[in-house]
């Protein structure tokens, strides 16, 4: 299941997050993350600008039940 990248945690001010990572590696315009069930879109907007540096555009959530 993944790389060794998308088993990683990231804790910053209390959000964990899992990058799942995807099929391909080619042209990358979104990604899944699972955290946790309280994130909020601009935490995780922000969590990603500040510690990647990347432009985020929308943030869609999905909350499931497993």
């Amino acid at each position: 299941m993944g790389s060794r990248l998308g088993r990683r945690v990231v804790n910053l001010a209390s959000l964990a997050i899992k990058l799942l990572m995807p099929n391909t590696l080619a042209n990358i315009k979104e990604i899944a993350l699972k955290t946790i069930p309280s994130a909020s879109k601009i935490e995780i907007k922000r969590l990603l600008q500040s510690l990647y540096g990347i432009d985020v555009g929308k943030v869609p959530t999905l909350n499931m039940v497993v």
